[in-house]
């Protein structure tokens, strides 16, 4: 069993979410297991990382044991400047949805996202699915 956030943050001066996120990496990459109402142990040694498929913030969020949900904080359309066109490699000008959201785990901020999206690849996306996983989105309706 490793020590509680509290004593790291009392040990080491830092913030009680800072040693939250590294905490929740170290689970997210299989270092540690977190046990309900036990603490958090140290896993036994992966013998080789599975690369069957990808997985997003909810499924990692859900295997560590914690309760994910999406916060929007804008979901606009924009014209892309060049400077946008040329990192998404459209033309200047084609419509972009642009999407802010903050990602949590168990209620607490875990993750800001500021998404690109061009329009004419995800003509039905709407900020109710943006709220949802836009893996899943993308996975279902764009493959």
């Amino acid at each position: 069993m490793i020590p509680s956030e509290k004593e790291y943050t009392e040990k080491y001066g830092i913030s009680r979410m800072t040693v939250r996120q590294a905490i929740s990496n170290l689970v997210n990459g299989g270092y540690l297991y977190r046990q309900c109402g036990k603490g958090t142990f140290v896993a036994e040694q992966k013998s080789e990382p599975s690369l069957q498929g990808l997985t997003n913030f909810t499924e990692d969020m859900i295997s560590s044991g914690l309760k994910p949900s999406t916060r929007v904080i804008s979901f606009t359309e924009v014209n892309a400047d060049h400077e946008l066109a040329a990192k998404l490699e459209v033309e200047a000008g084609t419509p972009i949805f642009e999407l802010e959201r903050v990602r949590l785990a168990d209620r607490l901020p875990m993750a800001y996202e500021r998404l690109y999206i061009p329009k004419g690849l995800a003509l039905d996306l709407t900020e109710e699915i943006a709220v949802s996983a836009i893996h899943d989105y993308v996975e279902k309706s764009l493959a």
